[in-house]
């Protein structure tokens, strides 16, 4: 039934294809009937045009529906977060988005499960801060092509907001770092080589560096080829800790495996048609303006507080959508050339 359903909009399109030249053909007979009146004649001609245009957008249309899935869309997603410049308000800014997340999974009917968070004290005006954190991100029923995965995918950035924090009377501009992973398949975490790995059982910190006890429950993994380093401490069981820190692991390397062929793909596309990548910055929330702007869609939303309350990134999200399947035609048709 999924892939009738995902097949239908083709069919819809092409059968519209067909009819509109059915109405070209009915048009140009109508232009070039000598025996018809100038002016009927003309009107032909006009809605001759219009109608190609129109069948020009709706083969296009096709290509985009025809277009190979991700593989990836219809699976749970890891999600990580890091503050970046700005300090405090930095790492203000970063949970806030992750609530901004977490409203959006809740919307969905989505599982929000924290893996790992690195918090800031609390200020004196009661304000906690997000230094690094991870979420998993699951479905709570079958996935049918619209996982996590598809819609947080486009998150993956830096993230900058500009206002006046509660402690400070100058507007301040500070970012947040989301980098957005696919649940790796079941085969992926399997095929981890333990004569790859260093797995170290070490202690467990507060934030600022304090030994929590003299319990070695952190649990620190590293992919000797690759070098990634993944340490995880949120549970009190070291293996919990280690299990933990090998699903992420699993999923960086199989999303690092997915970002290495889709390179070889867009280095066909730019040798073709020329580069034309986006900055790291995606999206700027600037709250005194009351607007989010992705810098690569130009998607505006004027009502910030709203898109933190993951009311809005439904429009983005769309919007991004269609933009990645425009570049995946255009670097398939580069490789077509």
């Amino acid at each position: 039934h999924s892939e009738y359903a995902e097949l239908t909009p083709a069919v819809e399109a092409l059968e519209r294809v067909e009819a509109l030249q059915a109405a070209v053909t009915s048009a140009a007979e109508v232009e070039g009937d000598t025996t018809a009146e100038r002016e009927l004649r003309a009107m032909a001609r006009e809605e001759r045009k219009e109608l190609e245009v129109q069948i020009g957008a709706a083969e296009e249309e096709i290509e985009l529906l025809l277009l190979p899935k991700d593989e990836a869309d219809d699976r749970g997603c890891i999600m990580e977060f890091q503050a970046g410049v700005g300090g405090q308000e930095a790492a203000m800014f970063t949970s806030e988005l992750v609530r901004m997340y977490e409203h959006v999974a809740a919307k969905n009917g989505w599982e929000f499960e924290w893996v790992h968070e690195n918090r800031e004290g609390t200020t004196k005006y009661g304000y906690i801060g997000l230094k690094t954190g991870i979420v998993n991100v699951r479905s709570r029923g079958g996935y049918d092509g619209n996982g996590p995965y598809s819609v947080l995918k486009y998150e993956s950035g830096v993230h900058k907001a500009v206002r006046v924090p509660v402690n400070a009377l100058k507007i301040h501009t500070s970012t947040a770092c989301v980098v957005v992973w696919p649940e790796p398949p079941e085969d992926v975490e399997t095929e981890l080589d333990s004569k790859e790995l260093k797995i170290e059982a070490i202690q467990s910190t507060k934030p600022g560096g304090q030994a929590v006890n003299a319990v070695q429950s952190a649990a620190r993994v590293t992919h000797i080829p690759t070098g990634i380093v993944v340490t995880i401490q949120d549970h009190r069981e070291q293996h919990k800790n280690k299990e933990e820190a090998l699903r992420v692991l699993a999923a960086r390397l199989y999303a690092t495996r997915r970002q290495d062929e889709t390179a070889q793909r867009k280095a066909v596309r730019v040798s073709v048609i020329g580069a034309g990548g986006y900055s790291d910055k995606i999206r700027t929330y600037h709250w005194k303006n009351d607007q989010v702007k992705d810098h690569r869609t130009g998607t505006t939303c004027n009502d910030v507080r709203s898109m933190m309350d993951g009311q809005e990134l439904g429009p983005f999200t769309a919007d991004l959508a269609k933009a990645a399947k425009m570049e995946l035609l255009e670097v398939m048709r580069a490789e077509q050339a």
